[in-house]
């Protein structure tokens, strides 16, 4: 009995399938500690993005990772992933991850396409939006409005 239940579990542990993209977050990405729990976090994040207009193609809780589908920083209006326009068209992530001391450790990049390429793998097209990128300005109130709500715990 203990080995099938050792073997269920591990098997579980192991399930290949999630949400999260198989990449890491750009070196550049921003890190901040979220004081709450990883499905608060992500529930949060999912809802402050909303709160901006933005377009929120996945939130799982399980897998503690939120993206926003491609859209114009201008209008927040969801555009084509392929669409070649850096100046205005962005994607914003967020990786979370549960602390021993039941925080949320949050990686967050807002990336831009930077060539149109097809020889390229999409995530080789990419790159995190400099500091005066409105994306990245958006990104900067998404999380000061996570760290404000959370701020009293």
């Amino acid at each position: 009995m203990a080995a099938v239940l050792s073997s269920a579990v591990l098997a579980q542990a192991c399930n290949p399938i999630t949400t999260r993209p198989d990449f890491l977050p750009f070196p550049e990405a921003i890190e901040d500690t979220i004081s709450t729990g990883l499905t608060q976090a992500v529930r949060a994040l999912a809802s402050a993005l909303q709160a901006q207009g933005l377009p929120v193609d996945v939130a799982n809780e399980r897998d503690g990772f939120v993206e926003t589908h491609s859209f114009d920083v201008r209008t927040g209006e969801r555009r084509g992933g392929d669409a070649y326009h850096p100046d205005r068209i962005a994607v914003l992530r967020f990786w979370a991850e549960e602390t021993p001391r039941r925080t949320t450790r949050v990686q967050a990049e807002a990336a831009i396409r930077w060539t149109v390429d097809p020889s390229l793998q999409p995530r080789l097209a990419e790159r995190m939006a400099g500091e005066d990128h409105p994306a990245r300005q958006l990104l900067d109130r998404v999380l000061d409005a996570i760290k404000q709500r959370f701020s009293n715990r």
